[in-house]
């Protein structure tokens, strides 16, 4: 199993769809941390995980503030040391041509549209943690 013992951080604050990906990714025997809070906050409280991958989801009403978000929660997570080289992929139901060009910017690995294509997604979680950036434009 390409996943297998991997471990997952995973910040986003709708409970159904961390709920799923639990469902999706715990089948492959990865550890996963869920956390319903943003950038700052991980800040404040330290976060010292020893992650693989950091999956961010945050949730808002508009582009504009969306990829603020996702601009701000990869900063606060890049001043965690135990955080700072951990590739980080974005997942949002934002249009994807829109929103890449600044994810790729400040340093995302990757972009998945939600919602996430359950047959694939375990899939694309391994092709990333494999060096591989995967930029969905569905």
């Amino acid at each position: 199993m390409r996943l297998a013992n991997k471990r997952i951080f995973v910040v986003g604050d709708d409970a159904q769809h961390n709920a799923a990906i639990r469902m999706l990714l715990g089948q492959h025997r990865v550890t996963l941390r869920v956390e319903g809070f943003d950038g700052e906050t991980m800040t404040r409280r330290n976060v010292a995980w020893p992650a693989d991958l950091i999956l961010l989801d945050p949730m808002c009403a508009d582009l504009a503030t969306r990829s603020d978000m996702f601009f701000n929660i990869l900063r606060a997570v890049r001043r965690t040391p135990a955080l700072a080289a951990v590739p980080a992929v974005a997942m949002s139901c934002a249009e994807p041509a829109m929103l890449i060009p600044s994810l790729r910017e400040v340093g995302y690995r990757g972009f998945l549209r939600k919602p996430l294509n359950c047959a694939n997604f375990a899939n694309q979680i391994a092709d990333i943690l494999d060096g591989k950036q995967v930029w969905e434009y569905r």
